[in-house]
């Protein structure tokens, strides 16, 4: 078994409770679930990786709840190479809330890159490993970058916690 942070997008408007959210996904076989509501992230033991992880999660949240989720699954491995790979590491302290990674199935495209140069008013980005950068000249809610349709983003505080979550520990 490993221990993956699944990003999720599409619960906005779901009113899905932490205790729902966790009894579904327990039902489906998963183990030591962690759920943080605000994020839409979940933290798990399966026996799944990567995209068959995805698609096992996607399917039973589209089962038990009718509405397709997009779900996006990173190791700890992953998440540890992404903290890493920051380009924006250097940003003063209290303005990395305003760096994210999001987090896609594939490197973004270049009708997909075109698009964000064209939309970036301020906005700085770079393609990494396992995401896309951004730095943000202001809170992330207020830009007007176009964004790839397939993908997820984060804060740069909840990916560092992403990383953490998905530590294995020995006893």
């Amino acid at each position: 078994m490993t221990r993956e942070e699944v990003f999720l997008r599409g619960t906005n408007g779901l009113h899905l409770s932490k205790s729902r959210l966790k009894d579904i996904l327990e039902k489906a076989g998963f183990a030591r679930v962690g759920v943080l509501v605000t994020t839409a992230n979940v933290v798990l033991d399966g026996d799944l990786q990567g995209a068959d992880l995805e698609a096992e999660v996607a399917h039973t949240l589209q089962q038990a709840l009718g509405s397709r989720i997009d779900v996006f699954v990173r190791d700890h491995k992953q998440l540890s190479d992404i903290l890493a790979g920051n380009p924006y590491r250097d940003y003063p302290g209290k303005h990395l809330s305003y760096v994210a990674a999001y987090f896609m199935r594939a490197p973004a495209s270049f009708e997909e890159i075109s698009a964000l140069e064209r939309s970036a008013e301020g906005e700085e980005f770079k393609q990494g490993v396992h995401c896309l950068y951004i730095k943000f000249p202001r809170k992330m809610r207020q830009s007007k970058l176009e964004l790839p349709k397939c993908g997820v983003a984060r804060h740069w505080s909840t990916v560092t916690a992403a990383m953490v979550r998905t530590e294995v520990r020995r006893i």
